[in-house]
């Protein structure tokens, strides 16, 4: 029989440890996917033909072992993460890792915990007052940690159990700061100092986010660009700094011949340190290594095979990762150029691109191909503009990331020169500032969820892509039903036909709940959900306009009135002074074929005969909602469900 797939051990054992990890991790979050366990099934049935000996027993020894290995690290992992000190009043001592800015205060990612003199595993998300902190500083602070659930319903909920930020406080008092002995660290903070001194506000944020990764210091407005121009990678330190880093530096070398590899390794070594070790930067420091050991030992180096390889160190070393949104796309991101990029940049020297228009646009298309799914499920939208932006900057991404490294390194070692040195950064980040606001780039897919879909998706990157081989018949039979699929996947989804679904989301003292049948849709709020939130949970669930908000104590009308819908509802009249939305008052109001009625613990909703009570959990907190008895017969949901006749 002939093969489907070529053997590639490396890859091999990365899917099954990918496997063992998700599997567990599902289990334990209870978010076991049938579709995740059918695209296995299917990839382990394509790995078997032709059914040669080597071949099956390679694959019974590779799938077992590292599958078991997956989910031995991710439960220890977990393990780990449950540990820590309970929520209470403590003296803090840490060192700032990464500051984000806000208007008044800044939230800081603290790490080597102290806790009243007790060093304590983990990490800890705090707010701080403004200016108070930078990267590589040394705090204590006197304030109230509360330990984080692993397995509470958040959409950040995973992404902090990658990064081990197992606690969350606020300060009360800052006694005092000072440096780290982290030299990284404080050179880290130093480069923000320097930048900010030297280059207005935004230039210097942008360039700092360029170098560093760390965004949190670009202005709101110019980030929400950044972010939903399709670009954040550019300034998220990724494998495309390292490779030009590493390309620049092989090129410095070239005299030393067949050894520049060495000091040019180094160098990306020292910059990954300096940036704090990021997924995607590890990522493209291992696969540097690989391909100069490959070129070293005369073997060619397989694309897929080398991100195997780097995919199952990351995952060894940090099993939780799996779960990182920066080591989805990281990884995403490589694979699609490893599976369709050569396809693409063919396809459009057939079409007479010119050379560098052909090959950058060709990467683009590949990346964006197998991360998009990966973008909705993590963030609620995908950048319509993407594609022009990057074929725009990722050009360029070389000029200005080296020039603004070097004047950088030149302006720390000789400060008084600095402002003369970044003169040339800073002409750059205006020029780019320039461009960003010429147009709105902004435009995003958003409004719906993926669900299944997500997976499909990816099923078929891998199903049609030129690694498989496939006659061109049984390939365009294939995406043709895959198309098909994934249209009827999405409108179940996304589309409520018959009776009631609710969709729940909480984090925190914040909740939502939306309700939907075939022609409502009401959402209930409550707590201390802000603006910025409420948009999140509907840019990944509802993107057309509210029927009714519901703020059931009043507490988030201010929230209420600024979301596309065509009323705001309140049990009593509060004084809100906004007069853009209609706000009404009252205890008992219908929307289509749902009634509401306000009860003495929240909601009471009737709907398809069934009676469902939306309260208040006074244990979980003021704004968790859960779904309890009603006065009808009652179908129990806890999370999202359909509400039907009976």
């Amino acid at each position: 029989m002939k093969k489907i797939l070529n053997f590639r051990p490396l890859l091999f054992c990365a899917l099954s440890l990918i496997f063992g990890a998700e599997l567990l991790g599902s289990i334990r979050f209870s978010e076991l996917s049938p579709a995740f366990l059918f695209l296995f099934g299917v990839l382990f049935l394509l790995m078997l033909p032709p059914f040669g000996k080597k071949r099956l027993l390679s694959l019974l020894l590779i799938v077992p072992v590292f599958a078991g290995l997956g989910a031995g690290l991710m439960q220890l992992a977990l393990s780990q993460y449950e540990k820590g000190a309970p929520s209470g009043d403590y003296t803090v001592t840490a060192t700032v890792q990464s500051v984000s800015e806000r208007q008044g205060y800044c939230i800081v990612v603290l790490k080597g915990l102290s806790l009243n003199g007790e060093e304590t595993p983990g990490k800890c998300r705090a707010i701080l007052p403004a200016d108070s902190a930078v990267a590589g500083d040394l705090v204590v602070f006197e304030g109230t940690l509360e330990k984080k659930d692993p397995y509470e319903e958040s959409a950040y909920a995973k992404n902090d159990f990658a990064s081990d930020i197992r606690y969350t406080a606020t300060a009360r008092e800052l006694i005092t700061t000072a440096r780290s002995s982290d030299i990284f660290l404080r050179l880290n903070g130093r480069l923000y100092e320097v930048l900010t001194e030297h280059m207005e506000p935004d230039e210097a944020a942008l360039c700092y986010a360029l170098l560093s990764g760390n965004s949190g210091a670009i202005e709101e407005g110019l980030k929400e660009t950044v972010r939903r121009g399709g670009i954040a990678h550019i300034f998220a330190v990724s494998g495309l700094h390292i490779g030009v880093l590493f390309g620049a530096a092989m090129f410095l070398f070239k005299k030393l011949g067949r050894f520049a590899w060495l000091p040019s390794l180094a160098l990306a070594f020292l910059y990954c340190a300096f940036c704090g070790f990021t997924v995607s930067s590890l990522r493209a420091l291992i696969m540097c290594g690989v391909f100069v050991a490959s070129r070293s030992l005369g073997v060619k180096a397989d694309g897929l095979e080398t991100l195997s390889f780097a995919c199952i160190a990351v995952l060894l070393l940090f099993p939780a990762q799996w779960y990182a949104a920066g080591f989805r796309l990281s990884f995403g991101a490589c694979l699609g150029l490893s599976l369709f990029s050569g396809s693409f940049s063919r396809a459009f020297r057939r079409l007479h691109f010119p050379k560098a228009v052909g090959e950058t646009l060709s990467a683009t298309l590949a990346a964006q191909l197998t991360t998009a799914p990966i973008l909705l499920s993590s963030f609620g939208y995908l950048s319509v503009m993407g594609t022009l932006l990057n074929l725009i900057l990722v050009p360029l991404v070389p000029v200005f990331f080296l020039s603004s490294l070097l004047m950088a390194a030149l302006s720390l070692i000789f400060p008084f020169a600095a402002g003369v040195l970044l003169v040339f950064p800073e002409a750059l980040f205006s020029l780019l500032i320039l461009l960003l606001s010429f147009a709105d780039w902004t435009l995003v897919l958003s409004g719906f969820a993926l669900g299944a879909g997500g997976v499909l998706w990816l099923f078929l990157c891998g199903f049609l892509s030129p690694k498989l081989q496939m006659r061109r018949l049984i390939r365009a039979a294939a995406a043709v039903v895959g198309c098909a699929l994934f249209a009827i996947v999405l409108t179940f989804e996304n589309v409520v036909f018959t009776g009631c679904r609710l969709t729940v989301w909480e984090e925190g003292e914040s909740a939502a709940v939306l309700i939907e049948t075939r022609t409502e849709h009401v959402l209930v709020i409550d707590g201390d959900i802000s603006l910025d939130e409420c948009e999140d949970f509907l840019s990944r669930h509802f993107g057309g306009e509210l029927n009714v908000v519901v703020a059931p104590d009043g507490s988030a009308l201010n929230t209420a009135a600024f979301l596309n819908a065509r009323e705001v509802r309140l049990p009593f009249y509060t004084e809100s002074g906004l007069h853009e939305t209609e706000v009404i008052f009252g205890k008992d109001f219908s929307c289509g074929g749902l009634a509401f009625s306000y009860t003495e613990g929240g909601i009471l909703l009737l709907a398809e005969g069934v009676a469902v009570e939306i309260g208040l959990d006074e244990e979980a907190g003021g704004g968790d909602f859960f779904v309890g008895k009603g006065s009808g017969g009652l179908k129990f949901l806890l999370e999202d469900g359909i509400i039907k006749a009976i």
